[in-house]
């Protein structure tokens, strides 16, 4: 204690960022990816800090509190590795990533592609109940549906989807992700599609419901884990009964627990999504410890919601309250997901999909955010297009309530909607508010006190 009040300044580490809200601050680390909730007065030191002011002239301007309490104050982030005392002014330069926005900006070079979706089909073979083309429901991660109103001339052949991805590629796309329908439905389209990616340092994703690998002919899956392919797979229960009502198709639950088998066999790498609707929503605890016992690489729970209240009857309204956000309880921070949300969208930065049409837009979820078709301009015209960039830089700065919020780079709460006209809206599941310090069931987030 004698020499930190010998100590004359106090600065936060490189990698520990101070994020200022209307009322409160947080404290992100970028090393552990944690984050500090930070009461007024304390995010009023922090800030001071970081403005280079000595300590003796915080001790003046704070008149709320005592010397000895800002000294110990900080003497506990010391201790937890998230600053240091210094004896003389010094500067410190922050982790941060190589060119910021505006930089980028004012030397006209465009943001990265980094993750493009490619709707091969709209076709399936499994009939899942809650996957109707004229439903109300949000499906948020599973990123298969299938779409009516199309013919056959509308649609993407085989030579479009590899000139998108000679594009991606020439773009420097690091993630190709094959969605549906069910992608194995164009099976020689695939097998094309990662050939071309041999020599490219990029990763292919497939979302699947798996029954087509699970016949006795085993060359389609060694194809796939050969090339390394990440597999997102779909399971509705631990019950063969629920499952198989829910895609309406007998012996398939066998089917898919036959193919994670074959995946775990061969080293194959797959995450497991578990859509909850109204008919698998009671056994949910026992699906996900079923899960757990699976050891895939992630599960995601996604609950489906209608877009219409009470609009639509197979969503899962047990569960809805779970989609609320009511404490400060965030997913590991790294400094690639801040930066990332510092400088655009949490989730549609670097990314954009392409439909079985030709229709691009930011993500599988956002339909309706079209930029361009693909049969009209190519992906390079597409990549250099105004209104391809907004979305991408529409991050949480943007965004009203949101901007005055110190959690808003830790935050993968979604905006509230896709429409056009609500794209900076708060989300109505997050019950934070900045203003107050709040979450609206009265409770208050966890705080680093002086």
């Amino acid at each position: 204690m004698k020499s930190n009040l010998m100590a004359k300044y106090f600065r936060l580490n490189p990698e520990s960022h101070l994020v200022k809200g209307a009322l409160r601050g947080a404290v992100h680390n970028l090393h552990s990816g944690d984050v500090y909730s930070i009461d007024p007065v304390s995010t009023r030191v922090l800030d001071a800090c970081e403005q280079g002011m000595c300590l003796n002239d915080i001790f003046q301007s704070v008149e709320s509190i005592s010397e000895e309490t800002i000294i110990n104050y900080l003497t506990t982030l010391e201790q937890s590795g998230i600053g240091q005392f210094y004896s003389q002014s010094i500067y410190i330069e922050k982790l941060k990533p190589g060119l910021t926005k505006m930089q980028r900006r004012l030397m006209r070079i465009p943001p990265t592609l980094n993750y493009i979706y490619l709707e091969l089909t709209n076709q399936c073979n499994l009939d899942c109940v809650f996957c109707q083309s004229q439903s109300n429901l949000v499906k948020g991660t599973t990123s298969c549906w299938r779409w009516g109103g199309m013919t056959e001339d509308t649609l993407l052949n085989r030579d479009n989807w590899i000139d998108i991805l000679k594009a991606a590629l020439q773009l420097g796309c690091k993630i190709v992700h094959f969605i549906g329908g069910e992608p194995l439905l164009e099976w020689e389209t695939i097998v094309e599609l990662i050939n071309l990616t041999k020599t490219e340092t990029c990763q292919i994703v497939l979302t699947t419901n798996g029954i087509l690998l699970e016949l006795e002919d085993t060359n389609k899956i060694d194809f796939l884990i050969e090339h390394d392919v990440f597999f997102y797979l779909q399971i509705l229960s631990a019950n063969s009964q629920i499952h198989d009502s829910g895609v309406r198709a007998n012996g398939s639950f066998e089917k898919l627990l036959g193919v994670i088998g074959q995946l775990e066999n061969r080293g194959g790498r797959y995450s497991l999504t578990l859509p909850v609707y109204r008919n698998n929503q009671y056994d949910i605890d026992k699906t996900v410890q079923f899960l757990k016992n699976l050891d895939p690489q992630g599960i995601t729970i996604d609950i489906l919601r209608s877009t219409k209240p009470r609009s639509e009857e197979l969503a899962a309204d047990t569960l809805l309250h779970k989609l609320f956000r009511t404490n400060p309880s965030f997913p590991p921070l790294t400094a690639a997901t801040f930066f990332q949300r510092q400088q655009g969208h949490p989730f549609w930065n670097g990314s954009l999909a392409i439909s079985v049409t030709g229709d691009v837009f930011p993500c599988p979820s956002a339909r309706d955010l079209v930029i361009a078709n693909i049969k009209q301009k190519n992906l390079h015209e597409i990549y250099r297009d105004e209104d391809f960039g907004k979305y991408w830089s529409l991050g949480k700065d943007l965004v009203a309530v949101c901007n005055q919020c110190e959690y808003r780079y830790a935050c993968v709460d979604n905006y509230d909607t896709f429409a056009k006209n609500k794209l900076k809206t708060k989300s109505e599941y997050c019950t934070y508010n900045p203003l107050t310090g709040r979450w609206n069931n009265e409770g208050k987030p966890e705080t680093a006190k002086i």
